[in-house]
């Protein structure tokens, strides 16, 4: 990929952006009419004088191959709370799907926690903004909450300067996931798929000390939409053998595992509806981060029906 670049916005890179810009009607809330932008040097040059007078905003152009293929702006920032909203904007098609907004997220990112000295930055999608939303969920945002027209994320510093979980080396030995009441027998491992962003994964059989299948577990080795909105761990005990909180001791026993491989915390999800599950990862000590509408091409949506689901994280 091409290299990505953020620079401060002059006069001259504001209007090539405003003469590239194809208005997207994505941009668009649906109570919205959607208006095609039409380039205007005098109305170009009337907003570039208005941004440098705002002193709670800071303008960039996005670069690749020193073209400016989008606007990036830090908005609403507030330097005494040290937090600022992100937002930004890329010209047309050619540049859509590529993954360049992440990048330049990404970028951003990293300007506003070393260089202008945040410790929060938030930012907002359209619900009907397909491509926004999976941009700020794989530049590392974490969903905060939405209401009917927008889906709302943060990041704070802390979570920006994160240690990231080490190259994966390889599968290790399971015998050691065991307890007094279960042992978690290796049914067999998948390898990645980055195209399809799978991350490498142990599936097990949680059975009896004396080898009696009660159910099923699993552990996902990494962190992006897919284990966002699908989890870390799935987990399922047969209706046999329910009510013994086998599904809580089986998943103590991947986050021993998780741990050998570097992750420094897990997701567990689940359909809002199903308490059993609920209640499983409260007792584990998860914090519920949100209930989260899942995206219409999301693959458990298509597969199994629900809309939502709790997002609970467990740092190890």
């Amino acid at each position: 990929m091409a290299e990505v670049r953020l620079v401060p916005d002059t006069r001259e890179t504001f209007h090539a952006f405003s003469r590239a810009l194809v208005q997207d009607p994505a941009l668009f809330a649906p109570d919205e009419r959607f208006v095609p932008h039409r380039y205007d040097a005098a109305e170009a040059d009337a907003q570039f004088d208005a941004l440098q007078a705002l002193p709670d905003k800071l303008s960039y152009a996005v670069l690749l191959d020193g073209r400016v293929i989008g606007n990036l702006r830090f908005k609403h920032i507030d330097r005494a709370a040290k937090c600022c909203e992100l937002g930004i904007c890329l010209t047309d098609e050619s540049v859509k799907n590529r993954g360049l907004g992440t990048e330049a997220l990404r970028r951003a990112l990293r300007l506003g926690f070393e260089e202008l000295d945040m410790e929060r930055i938030t930012a907002k999608c359209l619900l009907s903004n397909r491509r926004s939303l999976r941009a700020v969920g794989k530049a590392g945002f974490r969903p905060t909450g939405g209401d009917e027209r927008f889906r709302y994320f943060a990041m704070s510093r802390g979570e920006f300067e994160e240690v990231p979980a080490p190259p994966f080396e390889g599968f290790l030995d399971t015998a050691f996931l065991c307890s007094e009441r279960i042992r978690l027998v290796l049914d067999h491992t998948a390898e990645a798929r980055p195209a399809a962003g799978r991350f490498p994964a142990y599936h097990f059989q949680i059975c009896s000390p004396a080898g009696e299948k009660m159910g099923d577990c699993s552990l996902r080795l990494g962190h992006n939409e897919n284990t966002y909105y699908g989890g870390n761990i799935g987990y399922g005990v047969d209706e046999a053998y329910r009510g013994h909180r086998y599904a809580a001791e089986a998943c103590r026993l991947l986050f021993t595992l998780a741990k050998k491989h570097g992750l420094g915390y897990l997701l567990i999800t689940c359909d809002p509806d199903n308490l059993p599950s609920r209640r499983t990862c409260e007792r584990l000590g998860g914090e519920l981060l949100e209930i989260a509408a899942l995206p219409a091409d999301n693959d458990i949506r298509l597969k199994n029906g629900p809309e939502r689901v709790c997002v609970f994280r467990f740092d190890l």
